[in-house]
């Protein structure tokens, strides 16, 4: 074999292993955690609990908006998914309890809080479909409602792990 050979076929073996590794990194991608900051998608992503911190420090959880890159509920107390459905409780930014209910078979949202909606792009989600957001707590199903005040008394299934 000439030395000119070897160059060759090692520059072979590199390149397939370049190849090989760019392979397994793209299916990272596809991954259920989209982000360093991602805590968990819903639905086809439209939606996802992200971390992050409030102004003093603490690590808290938000419900964000992928499809209109906007927070929905500052920070999330507990969450519920049963079947197509997903109940987020938690506070708004000025500390009110916040409410949403998603159906994640066409990624549509009931809000309710006592406050005004602070969120980006309300107008646009309603105008959308993509978002209801109600009148009062009692607009809710009984069963939404249910499920939500269970989530506000901390007896909801999935608690919030910070650490």
């Amino acid at each position: 074999m000439k030395k000119a050979d070897i160059f060759v076929i090692c520059g072979i073996v590199l390149m397939l292993i370049i190849i090989l590794s760019r392979i397994g990194k793209r299916e990272n991608l596809y991954s259920e955690y989209v982000g360093k900051d991602t805590h968990r998608v819903y639905g086809d992503g439209a939606y996802q609990m992200a971390t992050g911190h409030d102004e003093n420090g603490y690590i808290i959880r938000t419900f964000y908006s992928c499809k209109y890159n906007t927070g929905i509920i500052y920070e999330i107390r507990g969450t519920e998914e049963t079947g197509d459905f997903l109940y987020v409780y938690g506070l708004t930014y000025k500390g009110d309890d916040a409410y949403a209910v998603v159906s994640l078979a066409d990624d549509t949202l009931k809000y309710y809080s006592e406050a005004e909606p602070e969120f980006l792009y309300r107008q646009d989600m309603t105008e959308a479909g993509d978002l209801t957001v109600l009148t009062a707590f009692e607009k809710f199903t009984e069963e939404e409602r249910k499920i939500l005040t269970d989530l506000k008394n901390g007896s909801g299934r999935e608690a919030l792990d910070l650490d």
